[in-house]
């Protein structure tokens, strides 16, 4: 009879420690997922940071020249947000990619 129950408790220790593994697991994943999404929200202010820049900011290559007044130009200022947006992005992705990929001293 104790062999019996000997062997029920370690079957229950082994089934615990299961369990237990299995648990942490899907936490692991979701805090990466986050990490992913956090980066992937900045990746999205960012245009709508540098459109605010450049209304605000109206450098004069983003104006057209009206009659006796200058406006800024809604196409330009759009074009100048993607390409701008783009370049940034890329050079951030480039940064990681490298620091990531570094050799250690």
């Amino acid at each position: 009879m104790d062999d019996f129950e000997e062997k029920i408790e370690s079957l229950q220790k082994e089934v615990n420690q299961i369990t237990i593994s299995s648990i942490t697991n899907p936490v692991k994943e979701e805090t990466k997922q986050f990490n992913f999404n956090s980066s992937i929200i900045i990746y999205f202010i960012l245009p709508f940071f540098i459109l605010i820049v450049l209304f605000v900011w109206q450098p004069s290559l983003l104006l057209e020249d009206k009659i006796n007044e200058r406006k800024l130009s809604h196409k330009k200022l759009i074009v100048a947000t993607i390409v701008l947006t783009i370049s940034i992005n890329t050079i951030i992705i480039l940064g990681f990619i490298i620091y990531k990929n570094r050799i250690p001293n």
